[in-house]
Parts: structure tokens; C-alpha cells; sequence
């Protein structure tokens, strides 16, 4: 039988709670379970599907809950059983196995990350299922180039909607190509966007997603030479001129924005993209109007954005887009414009912001970004480090303050991202909230989640290129 020996996080705040326990594999999710009574924060996210936090209920429905997610109602009484794919899994049956489930369970019931669950809080006496739960070193070795790679495997294989999930993946493989020579990333974006070249479609956005899902094009016109390059630039202007009245004049803000701080994401980087590549100097204008329009919406007194004027939580993705937004739109942004130091200040103090709301521990930045209590979070890890690493890539921040900041999101990615694709803590698709606690129990993916994938996509090119940049 094998036993596994469980010793909690030192840092977590337990109450009565014995410091190593010794159980028999097959009891612990039980006993796991009724030891969330004693936690401050007890957040367990169902693997593969949508779920929600259970620390609202009582430690009685909260181990109902859990027992029927992570056991399936079975006793898991053999090594095979619990190395099997449980019904906790995904659709299609790639789902993760029962003894991944519990760790995945560890690293909610004690407030670790999955990996720290996974590194020898349990350990495993039974040398016939010990390799199926040592922690997978190969995972935290892998260059940006090979996790770059794994997630072009998974993610961005469709480009039905125009929109900015299924455009950034698109975007990093056009960049991967470009980095290692391999072409075949670069000839699936070929494919995926024929119709559009033929212009069997010509889209029109009717959403802030849609107009940021324009980048793509803006991506291909970069590439691009003659008639294929001047295509490409009509379709960035479809989206980019939606700021403009009438008049020809610009709005003050990108319509579709919702108040909510997406939108310096959503419109920023195209209107910036399209002035790149257009030459005029009426989309930065636009830009620099929409960046101080969205700081009236959410732009809090402590550097943080709020989501929406709704309340004042700073939701983690709700900072991720700021902070990319910014990036990329001061990536094509020329230094002789009159608003380019103004947008570059906004970026370090949001920067400097979040710089003090990472992690420490874990790396991570928290599904309410100044919570701590609250999950660590995938994309806004992501986000944050890809827009913190651009920033040192540019000259705009220091890599002495900054570097270590990306060093440690990256291990937090590397850890939370499957050779598969699968992924930890994605929080689901959220619009605007009317309270911190709405925030607080936004329901957390984990396993294959395309919004995740895209952002981890992200990250791994940008410190690929600087890894390029110096020879690495």
C-alpha cells in the first residue's frame, strides 16, 4: 500500500492543524477534504471545467463538494485506480488522473502552487507508483523556446472569429517562425487566414475583442509586400477608424470599451499598430486619447486598475490587459510623439505598481491583484511578465528591479503549463462585477483553456526574442 506523507506550507495560517500526517494514498482526498474546515482560504478549482471557490459554504457541503469532484465517488483503492482517468476529467477524455486531481487539490487545501504540492509535501513509499507522482523536473527546465513550441501544439489550430484569443496565438506563431526558422508555424497561419486574403470574409467589429483580434492583420501586414501588405492595412483601418467620427475626428474614447480597463488593451495596440504602418499620426493621437479616457474609467489613486467604475476591485486580468495594452502600443509608437512620454510614465507606474503585488512566494501575480487570499492566477501572470520582460527588452524599465520580477513569473508559468497544454488557475472569461467578492469567486479553469493557452503563448515568444537578441 502505498502511504504519502503530507506536511503543510509553514506560511499558511493553520488553525489546530497537526504539522505531518501519514496516511494511506487512498484516504487522503478524504482527509484532505475535512481539513478545509481549518482553512482561511480554502479554494479548490474542478479540473478541465468551470467551477467556483468553495470557501462560502460550510465545511460540511464543502467536502461533499470536493469528495464527488476529485473521487467520483470511488474509493480509489488500488494504484491503478488512482492513475486512471477519473470522471473529473475532460470531455475528451484527456482528462488528468486521480492522482493528479489530488495534487492539483493539495495545492488549493494547502495554498501552494501546484508544483511546491507537488514537490515532496507528499512523498511516496511504494516504488511501483513512485514515478507517477515525482514532480517532473524536465517541466521547469524547458527553454522559452520549447514551452513556445508545446502550446503552438495545442492552441491557435482555428481563426473563425475574428478576436483577440484566437488572433494572439496566430501572432506568436508568425513570431516563433520567425525566431527559430521553422516555417511550418508561420504556413498554418497561412492557411488559417486564406479567406480573409481572399476576402471571402471582411470583418467588421462589433466588440473591443473583435477589434483587438485585428492585430493579426496588423502581424501579416508587418510581413507583408504590395498588394498582400496594402489588403492587410484595409482590414487593420476597419477596426482602428471606429474611433472616428463623422467629422474625422477623434472620439475620446474607442467605442465598445464598457468602462472597463480591457479596452486599453482592446483599442490601444491597433490604433497604434495601424499608425505604424499607415504613417499617420491621427491614430496616436487617437491612442493617447482613449489611454487618458480608460485612466478616468480605472485608473486608482495606488497605480492599480479597477476592472469598471462598478467597484473597486483590481482584478488581476483586469491589470494583465493594461499592462500589455501599454507594451504594445509603445512597441510602435514613435519617439517623436508629442504623447509617447506620457504613455511610457503610465506604463512604469503601473509596472511599479504591480511590482509590489507579485507573489514572492509562488511567482504569481493573484486573481485580485492586491488579495493575496485570492488564487494565484494564470493569464495575468502572463500578461504582466510578458509586458514587465517587453519593457526590459525596450530600454523602459530596469532589468536589475524588474528582471527578477519576470525570472519568477516564468518558473510560476513553467509550473503551471503541461507539455499537453493543460494549465492551472485560467480564470474564466469575466465582464464587469459590481463587488470585490464577485471577483473573489470567479470560477478558476484548469486544463486546456484557449485564453490561457494564448497569453502563455505570448510570454514564452517575448523572452524567446530577447533570448535571440543575446544569443541564448
Amino acid at each position: 500500500m502505498a502511504y504519502m506523507q503530507v506536511v503543510p506550507n509553514s506560511i499558511v495560517p493553520w488553525v489546530g492543524f497537526p504539522s505531518a500526517i501519514e496516511l494511506p494514498a487512498e484516504q487522503l482526498v478524504p482527509n484532505v477534504l475535512i481539513w478545509t474546515q481549518h482553512l482561511v482560504r480554502p479554494t479548490l478549482a474542478r479540473p478541465g471545467v468551470r467551477s467556483s471557490m468553495i470557501g462560502k459554504t460550510s465545511p460540511k457541503h464543502a467536502m461533499k463538494m470536493c469528495r464527488n469532484v476529485y473521487l467520483g465517488e470511488t474509493t480509489m483503492a488500488t494504484p491503478s485506480a488512482i492513475d486512471s482517468p477519473g470522471r473529473h476529467g475532460l470531455q475528451d477524455g484527456s482528462g488528468i488522473t486521480r492522482r493528479e486531481a489530488i495534487f492539483v487539490g493539495c495545492s488549493g487545501v494547502f495554498g501552494v502552487g501546484l508544483n511546491s504540492a507537488l514537490q515532496a509535501r507528499a512523498t511516496v513509499q511504494d516504488p511501483s507508483i513512485k514515478e507517477s507522482v515525482k514532480p517532473r523536473g524536465d517541466r521547469l527546465t524547458r527553454t522559452p523556446r520549447q514551452l513556445a513550441e508545446q502550446l503552438a501544439a495545442v492552441y491557435g489550430m482555428r481563426f473563425e472569429q475574428v478576436a483577440y484569443i484566437p488572433a494572439l496565438p496566430l501572432i506568436a506563431k508568425l513570431r516563433l517562425s520567425e525566431l527559430t526558422g521553422d516555417m511550418k508555424y508561420s504556413e498554418w497561419v497561412d492557411d488559417l487566414v486564406a479567406p480573409f486574403r481572399r476576402e471571402e470574409a471582411s470583418p467588421v467589429p462589433k466588440s473591443g475583442s473583435e477589434q483587438a483580434g485585428h492585430l493579426v492583420f496588423a502581424e501579416l501586414a508587418s510581413r507583408a509586400q504590395g498588394e498582400d501588405r496594402r489588403h492587410w492595412i484595409r482590414l487593420c483601418r476597419s477596426a482602428a477608424d471606429q474611433i472616428f467620427g463623422k467629422d474625422d475626428m477623434p472620439l475620446q474614447v474607442m467605442p465598445f470599451h464598457n468602462e472597463m480597463s480591457d479596452a486599453v488593451f482592446m483599442a490601444g495596440p491597433i490604433l497604434a499598430a495601424t499608425g505604424k504602418l499607415t504613417g499617420e499620426r491621427k491614430y496616436f493621437n487617437a491612442a493617447a486619447a482613449h489611454f487618458a479616457s480608460m485612466r478616468e474609467f480605472c485608473l486608482r489613486p495606488d497605480g492599480l486598475y479597477r476592472h469598471s467604475p462598478l467597484c473597486e476591485a483590481a482584478w488581476g486580468r483586469g491589470n494583465g490587459f493594461p499592462a500589455l495594452g501599454l507594451a504594445f502600443a509603445l512597441s510602435d509608437w514613435p519617439e517623436d510623439h508629442p504623447a509617447r512620454n506620457g504613455v511610457l510614465a503610465d506604463f512604469r507606474k503601473h509596472m511599479a505598481a504591480l511590482k509590489t503585488h507579485q507573489d514572492a512566494r509562488t511567482g504569481c501575480w493573484h486573481q485580485v491583484v492586491d488579495h493575496p487570499e485570492s488564487y494565484d492566477e494564470y493569464t495575468c501572470t502572463c500578461m504582466i511578465g510578458c509586458a514587465m520582460q517587453r519593457g526590459i527588452r525596450r530600454g523602459w524599465l530596469a532589468k536589475e528591479e524588474y528582471g527578477p520580477c519576470v525570472v519568477r513569473a516564468w518558473r510560476a508559468i513553467l509550473e503551471r503549463t503541461g507539455p499537453d497544454g493543460k494549465l492551472v488557475n485560467v480564470c474564466t472569461g469575466t465582464g464587469k462585477q459590481k463587488s470585490l467578492q464577485d471577483y473573489l469567486t470567479r470560477p478558476a479553469i484548469n486544463g486546456r483553456d484557449d485564453r490561457g493557452g494564448a497569453m502563455g503563448l505570448i510570454f514564452s515568444v517575448e523572452l524567446l526574442t530577447t533570448d535571440n537578441l543575446h544569443g541564448g
